[in-house]
């Protein structure tokens, strides 16, 4: 076992390298005109073993090396450094592979399977891959350290003393291997082992071999000449060259457009790059047109100086739609490691032309080290690359996470003005404009044909707030007397007519016309759910996936319904795989451990925990912080206000201790925590606090969040408004059909309804009744509030 096992780790090595690296031999001496050899061997060491090439056993020298491409034997272009593990002075046979894949073996793969033995070092496997750790690593400070260890552990185990002997014997550890061969040779009459033995006391009279003179076997005598040689020929080239060498074409939208550099037409299609031989030293003008609109013309005037084209001049980049965001990077390097103040990016939006000088990667990652001086001075490298902008909504939260609203606003300008109609994108040009600027945006593509929905979804709304229900219903039924049998234009009209059962017919009747949308579809559905019939809802939402299956608000209210459902396996197995997706989010682990929780499998549930911590801690969450919420979230999905209570005592943040009060019943102090920070907290929290303090008779809390509401509520969007009206004291209480229709989401509603049956107690049963219906899951709302609902 133990031969075969050394067998392995020779083959291992051998296919290892030829693997990575087919030409592991200096094949020199067989080529004529060119070929290809190491030279400038250092860090030399010796080994002892037999050579697959012509079978002699002894000592083999080790080295570091760098390649070269040589031209009739003399090394000319260095192609990466090599770490030969053994060269045969018998036959010249050099084994070795890539310096990366010696320094991966070195740092990483053999320090982690010592590590593991050394954890665990009774474990026989463990010491037996340690061994071959050290084997392939040519380790001696390792196998100083463990081999002792090994000793112990095993004297009894005649194989792995045997396997511990011949790697002593390998890194030419005679004392050790000498000691350990006589041992195993006591333990047992294998004959394998004593042939071992007698080889290893026959290598050890062999002569070592001396290293190479490292001056004459290294000179590389022309390698400077032909560099310079080469450096001048293509000084002189680009010198005369009309045109720089680093001039691209980008296009940040989604939809292809032609673009004419001097004239010369380019097409550019979506989210492409391209470098253009166009552009010229002097004045560039570039024209294009997107989406039959034609853009201002872009003037570049490039510097001709005879140093920037022999240099290849700067980077430059033009993006005629103004829409593809650039990042420039600065990053230090410096031995042992740089300071973190060493990095530096900036994020440029908006613009049509980026130059840039002195970039040392061009739309490449900066390699993870670099040659640098032992004297700790740092070494700074720059580098641009296109931020990927067809996730949109992605591009928008990393420009604001830059402290950058202005160029997140630039940014969803450019992609809605080129014609981009991603929902996402059109709801945040929404939030982001001044309302001028959206009603220019919107009102250019208002009568395009198909109907653009996401365009008028949005567009109803701040109309709504802005003039009024009259306003925006006449102007949407006279777009549906122009076009009766438009199912888009039938559901926008379902959409804000004040009538429930018209509004529920206008969305029917969308469904029933040519082409329906799957927005009529999903609006039944929501609807379906307000009345907590989540079964029919399920039937509506599938004929909307069906029609539309990419609309990211279709599959959320799927799994509004399946929490109302109470399909808690179907949403654990799809959440599970939701994680693994490039947009995945805090919200998807939640609500995987919340399923988990409702499903009842602790064990499982503290696994998952667990391995969400370690996701998040890697990516530089405060896993503590982590930790507690999702304590919280399995005492939710529990029901457990005293489960809530302890982790929220043991957290110091003004957010848990007010959680805490709410739960433990003292809602003055809860009210006080909650006043002392009132901007922290949301319309949802005054609610709360206005339900609780109410019901509990606590007049001036109670009329202080009221008041915080009505308040809070007139300044929203419409629906916003008429609960705000519904609040106040100058209105009488509002039917269910009149709730029906000012419905933002399921959970916002409950806590809504819940707020409003302490406002108007004369219809309080029927408000709390209609809310325990739509109840879709456990929130800390639902928990705060449970005895409200008894």
């Amino acid at each position: 076992h133990q031969r075969a096992l050394v067998f392995q780790l020779k083959t291992r090595a051998c296919s290892e390298i030829h693997s990575t690296n087919p030409e592991i031999v200096n094949h020199t001496n067989t080529m004529i005109i060119y070929g290809w050899g190491n030279f400038n061997r250092r860090d030399h060491s010796l080994v002892r073993t037999g050579c697959p090439n012509c079978g002699v056993s002894g000592y083999k020298r080790s080295y570091t090396s760098t390649r070269f491409i040589t031209l009739y034997f003399i090394p000319v272009i260095p192609i990466g450094k090599q770490k030969v593990t053994a060269e045969c002075p018998n036959c010249k046979e050099a084994m070795g592979m890539p310096y990366r894949h010696w320094k991966k073996l070195t740092k990483k793969e053999a320090p982690l399977a010592i590590s593991e033995y050394e954890q665990d070092v009774t474990n026989a496997e463990k010491a037996k891959a340690a061994l071959g750790a050290i084997y392939q690593a040519q380790d001696k400070s390792a196998l100083k350290r463990v081999g002792p260890n090994i000793r112990a552990a095993f004297e009894n185990d005649v194989q792995l003393m045997g396997f511990l002997a011949h790697v002593y014997s390998y890194l030419c550890m005679d004392p050790e291997a000498g000691e350990v061969y006589l041992h195993a040779v006591s333990k047992s009459d294998d004959p394998e082992i004593e042939k071992e033995a007698e080889l290893h006391t026959q290598l050890q009279s062999q002569q070592k071999p001396s290293p190479p003179n490292r001056l004459l076997q290294s000179l590389p005598v022309l390698i400077v000449p032909a560099i310079v040689l080469f450096v001048l020929i293509n000084l002189l080239q680009d010198g005369t060259d009309r045109s720089p060498d680093n001039a691209y074409l980008i296009n940040g939208l989604s939809t292809a457009y032609v673009v004419s550099v001097n004239g010369n037409p380019i097409t550019l299609y979506p989210n492409d790059r391209i470098h253009s031989d166009e552009f010229i030293y002097g004045p560039n003008e570039i024209l294009a047109t997107i989406n039959g609109r034609e853009i201002d013309p872009i003037h570049v005037e490039l510097e001709s100086t005879w140093s920037n084209r022999s240099s290849g001049g700067p980077l430059i980049i033009v993006n005629p739609d103004r829409s593809a965001v650039a990042f420039w990077e600065k990053s230090g390097y410096a031995y042992p490691t740089a300071p973190d103040s060493a990095y530096s990016y900036r994020l440029d939006v908006g613009e049509p032309v980026y130059t840039y000088q002195g970039i040392d990667y061009m739309f490449r990652e900066f390699p993870d080290e670099i040659d640098v001086s032992t004297s700790g001075s740092v070494v700074y490298k720059e580098r641009v690359s296109i931020l990927d902008s067809s996730d949109s909504t992605n591009t928008v939260r990393t420009l604001l996470s830059a402290a950058s609203p202005e160029d997140a606003t630039e940014f969803v300008r450019a992609k809605l003005e080129g014609g981009d109609d991603d929902a996402s994108l059109i709801s945040i040009g929404a939030s982001l404009f001044e309302r001028d600027e959206f009603y220019r945006l919107a009102r250019q593509r208002l009568d395009e044909k198909p109907v653009l929905l996401e365009w008028h979804r949005n567009y109803q709304e701040i109309k709504l707030a802005d003039e009024g229900m009259p306003v925006i219903l006449a102007e949407y039924q006279e777009r549906l007397e122009r076009d009766p049998s438009s199912s888009a234009l039938t559901y926008l009209l379902g959409r804000i007519v004040e009538d429930v059962d018209e509004s529920e017919a206008l969305f029917k009747k969308s469904t029933e016309l040519p082409n329906p949308t799957g927005y009529a579809a999903n609006a039944l559905a929501f609807s379906n759910t307000l009345e907590g019939d989540f079964q029919t809802a399920l039937a509506y939402n599938n004929d909307a996936i069906s029609r539309s299956p990419e609309t990211l608000s279709f599959k959320s209210m799927r799994d509004v319904i399946r929490f109302g459902l109470e399909d808690y396996e179907a949403l654990e197995s799809e959440l599970a795989q939701r994680i693994t997706w490039p947009d995945a989010n805090y919200e998807y682990i939640s609500e995987h451990v919340y399923c988990l929780a409702k499903l009842g499998n602790e064990r499982k549930t503290r696994e998952t925990i667990d391995y969400y911590l370690e996701l998040l801690e890697a990516d530089g969450w405060d896993a503590a912080y982590a930790e507690s919420d999702l304590n919280a979230t399995v005492a939710i999905a529990q029901g457990s206000r005293d489960a809530y209570i302890a982790i929220a005592s043991q957290q110091g943040e003004s957010f848990w201790q007010l959680r805490k009060e709410i739960l433990s019943g003292d809602l003055e102090a809860a009210s006080a925590i909650a006043r002392s920070e009132i901007d922290s907290q949301g319309i949802l929290d005054y609610l709360m606090l206005y339900s609780l303090t109410a019901n509990a008779g606590l007049a001036d809390e109670a009329n202080f969040w009221l008041d915080a509401i009505v308040s809070a509520l007139t300044n929203g969007d419409f629906d916003q408004q008429q609960w705000a009206k519904w609040f106040s004291s100058d209105n009488p209480p509002p039917t269910n059909k009149a709730i029906h229709t000012a419905a933002a989401d399921i959970e916002s509603q409950f806590i809504y309804l819940t707020a409003l049956a302490q406002r108007h107690p004369s219809r309080s049963y029927e408000y709390n009744q209609v809310a325990l219906a739509m109840q879709n899951r456990e929130s800390f709302y639902t928990l705060a509030l449970a005895n409200l609902l008894e």
